[in-house]
């Protein structure tokens, strides 16, 4: 009974030296302030509509980003085709309906905007298009780090009272239809 007790009270220590940990690394973490984003959407606003009008126009995009592509396919045996700067596409430009030009537009647009991963829609929240503006990652053991986001969200249905628990995900209203993201999750091996 005593061994037992003795190995609860050090995995208690244990985790609570973990938590805090946790938090002193959220704390010094280098995402930008909520001020910092809204500064730079409001001075870049037409930018970023650029950005929502080209995803409306590429319907088929999921998500770019500066060193891929991730496009819907009509097809059930492959539902995703993905697009990689340093390798040959598998299929021509009109079967993509999406061409490297594009994909430069993209890219121009996102060190305009100091976006680090680019543009993506997110499967559980239809009709929003995230723009990641910063991210973090840290261990919590060797197979599965903490991942944090934080960046612009543009979606014509509010965000207002949605609640997503898993991943966890925060919105904070900027104006009619931008919002500001926060998103945690811990990313398990595939």
């Amino acid at each position: 009974m005593k061994h037992k007790t003795i190995w609860l009270a050090a995995a208690l220590v244990t985790f609570l030296i973990g938590l805090a940990a946790f938090r002193l690394a959220e704390l010094s973490s280098p995402l930008p302030s909520d001020s910092a984003l809204s500064k730079t959407l409001l001075e870049h606003q037409e930018t970023f509509n650029q950005l929502v009008k080209m995803m409306n126009e590429d319907s088929t995009v999921l998500s770019v980003g500066k060193s891929s592509v991730c496009l819907k396919n009509d097809d059930d045996w492959l539902p995703y085709i993905y697009l990689y700067e340093d390798k040959p596409w598998p299929y021509t430009k009109s079967e993509l309906k999406f061409s490297k030009r594009r994909w430069d537009e993209y890219k121009n647009l996102f060190r305009e905007l100091n976006l680090k991963m680019g543009v993506e829609r997110k499967e559980h929240i239809p009709g929003a298009i995230f723009f990641l503006a910063s991210f973090d990652s840290s261990e919590i053991d060797q197979a599965e780090p903490v991942v944090i986001e934080k960046g612009y969200v543009y979606s014509s249905n509010s965000l207002d009272d949605l609640q997503i628990k898993d991943p966890l995900i925060s919105f904070k209203r900027l104006n009619r239809n931008w919002y500001l993201y926060y998103e945690w999750f811990v990313s398990k091996p595939e």
